[in-house]
């Protein structure tokens, strides 16, 4: 990809027209950037005498984005996390070293204005703030919600205004953009206000990054303006391209059965029965062969909800997984993982329960989507070479290599 000129910058808009109007990025205006010291002696390959990367989690969940880092090879130190749900703490506790992270139960209540002196210079902050009062699966309910979700975000700002991280990203359901415009346009508002920052916002779907799994998600990404020099290229959201098959997350190796009364579920769930044959109506009549095409059915929806070749969203609702038609049973634990772009065998099972687990896993980012963008992030503010990083999801055949590798990690 060649690089765009400083006159080819200031033209460009961003690509994603329903978000055009909301997003005014002041990242594609040209503007005199003085250079500044490389920054790859900091951050380096595992194994490598390095700095670490300092990152801050919030909503933190499973922790997506610390498994991409890892999986990046970049060798780096987790500041801070925090999440308000005791399943996630316990989880989080199981995979990472409470004694070298500071850790908080409710973001709501910690001192914004003490944490500069506490976490020190910090690279990158991440968050994912609840998604269900932007979602149609929640109550839709925005701000308002009455858990106190919807304003979660608030204080995710409020962080970023106090650590001044060198870059940051927020996720969300792409709800927002759709059903709560005022709120989306308030976060970029404060977010530009900071001052600091360039600001970049698209709608994402994790079946355009490698793997196939309808999962489109707002991302907001700030990249400190200091940090960025004049001859390196302006940031750029990662390239869309196939999905590879959904048989490169199925489980291997598995009796499939060979009649269609096999392939549904107990006769005691009437509506996921009554749903599926619904399904396989609809895959009978478009050609399809049930017994034969990967097709998979959301048969807790109210409706006739099915993909082929494609699963449908995971969602915490969904916590037991959609319905894998030519397999006749759910998605199991780690069909799921892969399709958040996690390796199965990086996760502890014995410490939750798979249905507590499949709730986690709904409310997950997706590691090949971070994984990409953490790549043009690094890339854009010179921190870390693009081509000292895996491009693990960086095409259809790397993304199936990979998937692939994680069958073999399995068995």
């Amino acid at each position: 990809m060649r690089r765009l000129s400083r006159g080819e910058a200031a033209n460009l808009v961003e690509d994603y027209k329903p978000l055009a109007a909301l997003v005014r990025s002041d990242t594609m205006r040209a503007r005199d950037r003085t250079p500044r010291p490389s920054l790859r002696r900091q951050f380096g390959q595992l194994g490598s005498a390095a700095k670490p990367l300092r990152i801050v989690t919030d909503c933190s969940g499973m922790e997506a984005p610390i498994f991409a880092i890892m999986s990046l090879g970049l060798i780096h130190e987790h500041v801070a996390a925090s999440d308000s749900n005791k399943t996630v703490k316990k989880f989080w506790m199981a995979h990472n070293d409470p004694s070298k992270t500071y850790w908080y139960d409710d973001i709501t209540t910690r001192n914004h204005n003490s944490l500069p002196e506490l976490f020190g210079d910090v690279h990158m902050y991440v968050a994912g703030f609840p998604c269900q009062p932007f979602s149609r699966n929640g109550k839709n309910a925005g701000e308002a919600d009455e858990w106190g979700c919807g304003t979660i975000v608030w204080h995710c700002i409020k962080t970023i205004k106090s650590i001044k991280p060198d870059s940051f990203i927020l996720e969300n359901v792409e709800g927002m953009v759709s059903s709560h415009p005022d709120t989306l346009t308030e976060i970029i508002r404060q977010l530009k206000k900071i001052g600091l920052y360039e600001i970049h916002a698209k709608i994402l779907n994790a079946k355009f990054s490698g793997t196939p799994q309808n999962r489109p998600r707002l991302y907001i990404v700030g990249l400190k303006k200091s940090m960025l020099s004049r001859d390196f290229q302006c940031f750029q959201w990662p390239d869309d391209y196939d999905a590879p098959d959904l048989t490169h997350t199925l489980s291997p190796n598995e009796h499939c059965p060979k009649q269609l009364r096999k392939m549904l579920p107990a006769s005691t769930a009437r509506h996921a029965c009554k749903t599926l044959c619904s399904c396989m109506e609809t895959i009978l009549t478009s050609g399809l062969n049930p017994l034969v095409d990967d097709c998979v059915c959301d048969i807790d929806s109210s409706g006739a909800h099915w993909m082929h070749n494609m699963s449908p969203c995971l969602t915490h609702a969904r916590a037991r997984g959609h319905w894998v038609i030519s397999r006749g049973r759910r998605q199991n634990i780690e069909e799921r993982l892969r399709l958040m772009g996690m390796n199965p065998n990086e996760v502890t099972r014995n410490i939750i329960t798979d249905r507590q687990l499949g709730q986690l896993i709904g409310n997950s980012m997706s590691v090949n989507v971070l994984e990409r963008i953490f790549i043009n992030v690094f890339a854009s503010t010179n921190m870390v070479a693009k081509n000292r990083m895996p491009q693990h999801w960086e095409s259809k055949a790397a993304a199936t290599q990979r998937l692939h590798s994680y069958y073999l990690h399995s068995m």
